[in-house]
């Protein structure tokens, strides 16, 4: 009995082991880039415990990252909401990809699929499927754990701080600037780029009060305009 136990103690260190190890290099990430979150959070001026309340409840990333930069432009919520909505859109696809990864029970499952960021998608893709099916639950609390906690420290660093750092609110700029240039570099298609701009340009003269919200609309009517037109034509030279 007593070998049972020790036994059984010993597989579960392994396993707690095993989850520390495959989740580190997300921890690696989501330690700095959340304190940087807390931080810029509190130094916009909101109270210390709404960001790492955001964090539990809101777990987006870089949707939380973008929220920051529009509360501090005085963008509504709607046009918040609709942006974040934009920026998460691609986890639909991401939810339809992981479906036979995902736990069966269902919260489990539902709660897999609130915690299906980007880094957690990658993870849960890249490990065995049958050791993800068993610790997807696992691996997504503990990923959220370490957003959740690096933003708390971020924020107590922000209101205990006596100081703030001129110019830091443009590394969400850079952040996504960065995030573009990625994005142009796998895609290549500079046609994605002039729509962009022309969406800003023609939502600035159009909707100065709504731009963002405005912008983000024709981008997405000039995208599906964009991926349409072949389809269409194809099928005029079939009937043709």
């Amino acid at each position: 009995m007593k070998k049972e136990t020790e036994r059984m103690a010993a597989a579960k260190t392994s396993d707690i082991r095993t989850l520390l190890t495959v989740t580190t290099p997300v921890m690696m990430g989501y330690g700095p880039l959340g304190m940087v979150f807390g931080f810029l959070f509190v130094q916009q001026g909101a109270e210390w415990w709404v960001a790492p309340l955001m964090s539990l409840l809101l777990f987006a990333g870089a949707a939380q990252f973008l929220a920051i930069g529009l509360l501090a432009a005085g963008i509504s919520i709607e046009e918040i909401a609709f942006a974040c909505f934009i920026v998460n859109l691609r986890h639909i696809f991401y939810g339809i990809s992981v479906r036979s990864l995902l736990p069966s029970s269902f919260f489990k499952k539902t709660y897999c699929i609130y915690t299906l960021t980007d880094e957690n998608y990658s993870l849960l893709t890249g490990l065995d499927s049958s050791y993800v099916k068993e610790n997807a639950f696992n691996i997504s609390a503990l990923n959220h754990f370490y957003w959740t906690f690096a933003s708390l420290v971020g924020a107590l660093i922000g209101e205990s701080a006596e100081f703030t750092i001129p110019g830091i609110e443009f590394s969400l700029t850079a952040l996504f600037t960065v995030l573009a240039i990625e994005q142009y570099r796998r895609n290549r298609k500079p046609i994605l780029l002039l729509i962009v701009g022309l969406s800003y340009i023609i939502a600035t003269v159009l909707a100065p009060d709504q731009t963002l919200f405005t912008a983000i609309l024709i981008s997405i009517f000039a995208a599906l305009g964009l991926t349409a037109l072949p389809i269409a034509q194809k099928e005029n030279k079939k009937h043709g």
